[in-house]
């Protein structure tokens, strides 16, 4: 029966927008962690494309939280983890499979992302800048180093 949800979880991922294209600015984005978060300020690219995989980071297993909006989804993605959206899903899918366990969280707006990333110290989520307000209780932003090119081809 666990088996079955985690097919329906899996497909459900990978299907929800699989067919949207990468339209946003990964520039514009930024990094959000709990303030309660045991993670660096300045995090190397290395780190957060093993946290958008689901490896553990800092000995820490992250609860990446994903947008709802697909087009900012695949900008995070791409610039990330150097994939597809439908190659990162199928990913997902693939890991939830054999490893089970809990994917990415998806939620709809700015307001829900701060929010849960306020309440869960293991939480790392992105917004897009403007999204962010002057001051979000409970949330710190991580920068990323400076490397442009963070995924190593």
């Amino acid at each position: 029966m666990i088996r079955g949800h985690r097919l329906i979880l899996a497909l459900g991922l990978l299907c929800a927008g699989t067919f949207a294209g990468a339209q946003g600015g990964a520039a514009d984005l930024v990094l959000i962690v709990n303030a309660q978060s045991p993670l660096e300020a300045k995090l190397a690219p290395e780190k957060v494309r093993d946290a958008c995989l689901g490896k553990p980071v800092g000995g820490a297993r992250l609860q990446l939280v994903n947008q709802a909006d697909q087009a900012v989804m695949a900008a995070f993605i791409e610039k990330f983890t150097g994939m597809t959206l439908g190659a990162y899903k199928s990913h997902w899918v693939k890991k939830l499979m054999s490893e089970g366990g809990t994917g990415p969280k998806t939620l709809e707006s700015p307001a829900e992302i701060l929010r849960f990333v306020s309440e869960n110290k293991a939480a790392l989520a992105y917004l897009a800048k403007k999204d962010l307000p002057a001051k979000a209780p409970g949330v710190r932003v991580l920068a990323v180093s400076s490397d442009n090119d963070p995924v190593k081809k």
